[in-house]
């Protein structure tokens, strides 16, 4: 459990504004590092009820926005979110409103 704590922690702090791609080829040599050939990262942090929730907040039900909102979700700073098609503005606003915290 440590190892997939220090590859998740890696993951957040380094990862966060990379591509899908970096993502995969950077954790891939950490899992090969730490020898946790199975780990996931949205595996570690999240469930599956909890990620279809998010996806009900109007999140798009793919790879890099489940990331991102569980990235979000560990961070104390205001993330900036590039975002032209306006959807995670939309699941933002609605997890918010839902988490009454607006």
């Amino acid at each position: 459990m440590p190892k997939n704590a220090v590859i998740t922690a890696c993951f957040v702090t380094y990862l966060s504004q990379s591509p899908e791609n970096i993502r995969h080829l950077e954790t891939e040599k950490w899992k090969k590092a730490f020898g946790c050939h199975f780990y996931n990262f949205l595996s570690f942090v999240t469930t599956e009820a909890a990620t279809l929730q998010e996806v009900l907040k109007g999140l798009p039900n793919d790879q890099l926005s489940i990331e991102n909102s569980q990235i979000i979700s560990f961070i104390n700073e205001v993330p900036l979110i590039i975002d032209p098609h306006t959807q995670a503005t939309s699941w933002l606003k609605e997890k918010l409103q839902v988490d009454n915290k607006v």
